[in-house]
């Protein structure tokens, strides 16, 4: 069976949950055969990496503006109101789909679902569509009633889900994707190691401040993740004794499983990545309204912290819970309750299922029958 996964660039998390659910794929021994695509090199194949720059921008440098668009952004379900760049965008779609034709497509972003709902709307297609919402708040952009399955990442995104009126059946709380490499490994955590993340677009804070309040902490080792904001990584290279500022890196569950604390945005693929490799997680102030959803399931299941605003406060706070290692503890037992819970084989299962079904049609008889 081929399974294609449709991303995007825009955001890193959305392309890892992509990978994620590949590799989920590829090592299950089903022997389905998956392949990865962006939606807009797909649709809009001449603006593709255009618009990828200008969300980056959009996103590290408009946060305002970015949640009064992400509030108010909507879709018609309807087709007579689509606009001339979505038609446009559907008819390459199409072409693709004739070409690829594939037997199932996963969308972990949501103009992917969009895109694919539509082809199906208006090319009377009975493709399945697999849609896995990658944070914890489910904005109705994501919902398509020609979706089949939904992958949520938690109970609380099931319950947005049921109250927009899908049906439980469509709903499996898989958690938001991660690669197998991010699990506990106890024997490499140190004490008293601070790791710093800012996705892959390397949103941390710019003043130095923090940093510099940091590196006052005695005993204190600091890495800082910087993705791809070799800015900041100049800046900081060199600069404290005790921190470290490391380029865009293929392999951060490494660093994930030496820290005894992670200090970052709560983006979704970052929180599950934390939660898998059990690490307790203290949280930036969230910016992004995606990103307040991530933030209240960490404090409402005590596997996270709001870290205070003041670069002198925060270092106090950092200091005092590194220092209370039976609150890292509770902490670290919340995320493997958590992370228990979860049930990512149900997407394996559902492809399954559509193996099945389609041997069946093949073989021009129900499964039970023969």
């Amino acid at each position: 069976m081929k399974v294609l996964i449709l991303s995007s660039k825009f955001g890193m998390g959305h392309l890892s949950a992509a990978r994620s659910l590949a590799e989920q794929i590829r090592q299950s021994g089903s022997g389905h055969k998956v392949l990865l695509a962006d939606i807009f090199d797909a649709a809009l194949p001449l603006n593709s990496d255009a618009l990828a720059r200008g969300y980056g921008m959009f996103v590290s440098h408009s946060q305002r503006l970015y949640n009064v668009a992400y509030q108010h952004s909507t879709h018609d379900r309807g087709t007579d109101t689509l606009s001339l760049a979505e038609r446009y965008a559907v008819r390459r779609f199409a072409a693709q789909m004739r070409s690829l034709q594939p037997d199932v497509v996963v969308a972990t972003y949501s103009f992917s679902a969009r895109l694919t709902a539509l082809y199906k709307r208006l090319y009377h297609s009975s493709l399945p569509l697999v849609t896995c919402i990658t944070d914890v708040g489910a904005h109705q952009v994501w919902l398509n009633p020609e979706t089949d399955l939904y992958l949520v990442a938690a109970p609380e995104t099931r319950q947005c889900l049921l109250q927009s009126g899908v049906d439980a059946q469509r709903i499996a709380v898989t958690g938001v994707p991660v690669r197998s490499r991010f699990c506990p490994q106890p024997e490499l955590r140190q004490e008293n190691e601070l790791l710093l993340m800012g996705g892959g677009l390397g949103m941390l804070p710019e003043d130095e401040q923090l940093y510099r309040a940091l590196s006052a902490i005695e005993g204190l080792h600091i890495t800082v993740l910087c993705g791809k904001n070799e800015a900041l990584r100049r800046r900081l290279e060199g600069r404290f004794a005790n921190l470290s500022a490391i380029s865009f890196t293929a392999v951060p569950e490494q660093y994930m499983q030496r820290a005894s604390l992670l200090l970052s945005k709560p983006g979704g693929v970052t929180t599950f990545e934390a939660i898998a490799c059990e690490l307790p997680l203290l949280t930036f102030m969230p910016a992004l309204r995606q990103e307040q959803a991530n933030c209240r399931l960490l404090l409402e299941h005590d596997m996270g912290m709001l870290l205070h605003d003041a670069p002198s406060t925060a270092a106090a706070q950092i200091t005092a819970l590194l220092r209370d290692r039976q609150r890292l503890q509770a902490m670290q037992q919340a995320m493997h309750r958590f992370h228990a819970k979860l049930q990512p084989q149900a997407f394996l299962d559902y492809l399954g299922e559509l193996q099945s079904k389609t041997t069946a049609k093949e073989t021009g008889c129900e499964t039970w029958a023969c």
